[in-house]
């Protein structure tokens, strides 16, 4: 991307503790709680790379039948410089090679489309090593990660914290990290989308009227 616009927030989950969990000796951490709320983390991530991807104005839109999806992409003979984005459509409905091809990535969508875009455009996730500044929030472990962060400490390392804890029986534990997203400006941010359907009327059947990639001018 020539210009990049980057936005980064504290993407974070909160699980409630209950009083056994810390009064009674037994450990904070819960493999399966802290798995479960580092996937909500990532699924707000996906929400939102979602909606940066509803962003993108299309170019052309075009509707296909399922079962002419590879008659479709075979048309538009996407070079290596684009990148296809295939939302909650199998693999067995792709042209052969393309499910293992590095620019065809699945992602998860409610729409049952494909988004074709330059490599240039792109939009990406990533965390960020930003050092917290939430008072009280620190590294859950420095050696391995440098970027998830748990108020946890507040009741393992302060005695007052603990205390009012222990006096209310409930403690808000949250993991989080700064991720960011990275776009194109607005201007930018142009794609094709090959919407799938069932089936077919004269108005909503495109596959006759598919031209090679480059005559869009993405």
């Amino acid at each position: 991307m020539k210009s990049i616009i980057k936005h980064v927030w504290f993407a974070e989950s909160t699980a409630s503790l209950k009083e056994y969990d810390f009064l009674e000796g037994r450990d904070y951490n819960n493999i399966n709680r802290e798995s479960l709320m580092v996937h909500r983390i990532i699924d707000g991530i996906i929400f939102k790379y979602n909606e940066v991807l509803k962003s993108y104005s299309s170019k052309v839109s075009l509707c296909v039948r399922y079962k002419d999806i590879p008659a479709a992409l075979d048309k538009l003979r996407i070079p290596k410089d684009y990148t296809i984005l295939v939302g909650s459509i199998g693999n067995h409905l792709l042209p052969k090679g393309y499910a293992a091809s590095p620019n065809v990535h699945f992602v998860y969508s409610r729409q049952l489309e494909i988004i074709i875009m330059r490599n240039n455009v792109l939009p990406f996730a990533s965390f960020e090593r930003t050092v917290c500044d939430k008072e009280g929030y620190e590294l859950i472990d420095k050696d391995k990660s440098k970027v998830l962060y748990s108020n946890i400490w507040k009741i393992r390392d302060n005695e007052d914290a603990k205390n009012r804890a222990a006096e209310m029986k409930l403690f808000y534990l949250v993991i989080g990290c700064y991720a960011a997203i990275c776009m194109p400006p607005e201007n930018e941010r142009k794609c094709i989308r090959i919407k799938a359907v069932d089936g077919i009327t004269q108005d909503t059947f495109d596959l006759d009227k598919i031209m090679c990639i480059t005559e869009y001018k993405l």
